[in-house]
């Protein structure tokens, strides 16, 4: 009898010991599901970020493939732009050959004609215009074109100045001057001080002058500079206006076989100081 209770308890005993065996392993099986559920989440998220990042790169790549697309088009129209200018100057080559052919006079009432060189023989290779020995300039502020020489042994340019006088604008020292047509009128002209210049003159090494310098808007062809030119009577002399090398440099090249390349401009009044009673040929200074 007494076997059988111990059994009973040892089988009591072994079967609690079962049980909480079976809750130990329930327990651990319990926090590895958990674990799993963590990791299934992570992944997921994972997997989510690797998605958006996918989608971030799918989208650049439209967007850049979007934008080759544009440049594609913008060369497109920039060779038909390109092919259209080309074309607008041909057509203006043309004109331009045909409006020199026009006789002198050929639209009553209007401005002189203006004739100019082909377009080919104006410009050099490099760019820089080509001029002849005398050329017509024009003085843009005043509408008053000059025939000008053009001397490569002249550093600063010069221009025929009579009635000088001094005077302050904005606190600034300027001159105003005149310069007569052959017609004898006054071309009342202003330019603002820059500097004074001593002249040596040319019959007497030892002599010298000393001039203000104005600066001028001017116009050659296609060149538009403010130039700097030495005040001085130069009415004993063929032109009114000598253009020198500081005007000329980086932008005009002289052919001195030729005159007026560049053609007359037109404007309100000309002046030409080749009068037949001065002689052709006479230095300047």
């Amino acid at each position: 009898m007494k076997i059988r209770i111990l059994s009973t308890f040892a089988c009591a005993a072994m079967l609690s010991g079962c049980v909480q065996s079976q809750l130990a392993t329930d327990s651990k099986l319990d926090r590895l599901a958990e674990s799993q559920a963590e990791i299934k989440s992570e992944n997921a998220m994972t997997n989510d970020a690797i998605l958006n990042e996918l989608k971030e790169i799918r989208a650049a790549q439209i967007s850049n493939a979007e934008l080759l697309k544009q440049i594609s088009e913008l060369k497109t129209q920039n060779a038909r732009l390109l092919k259209e200018l080309s074309q607008f100057r041909a057509d203006a080559a043309k004109a331009q050959i045909a409006h020199d052919k026009t006789p002198e006079g050929a639209s009553a009432g209007s401005k002189e004609v203006v004739y100019s060189a082909k377009p080919s023989a104006t410009k050099a290779p490099d760019g820089k215009l080509i001029v002849g020995s005398e050329e017509w300039a024009l003085l843009e502020d005043f509408d008053l074109a000059l025939l000008a020489r053009v001397d490569t042994g002249a550093t600063t340019s010069g221009i025929d100045a009579q009635n000088i006088q001094q005077f302050e604008r904005d606190g600034k020292k300027w001159y105003r001057f005149d310069v007569p047509d052959l017609k004898g009128e006054l071309h009342h002209l202003e330019g603002r001080f820059v500097r004074n210049a001593e002249i040596y003159q040319s019959s007497n090494s030892d002599s010298t002058q000393i001039r203000p310098v104005v600066n001028l808007k001017i116009r050659l062809g296609d060149v538009t500079k403010n130039a700097e030119f030495t005040l001085a009577n130069r009415g004993h002399m063929v032109y009114a206006l000598l253009l020198g090398r500081e005007f000329m440099k980086d932008d005009v090249l002289v052919d001195i076989g030729k005159e007026k390349i560049q053609g007359k401009p037109a404007a309100a009044a000309y002046i030409d100081k080749r009068a037949e009673q001065l002689p052709r040929k006479k230095k300047e200074k």
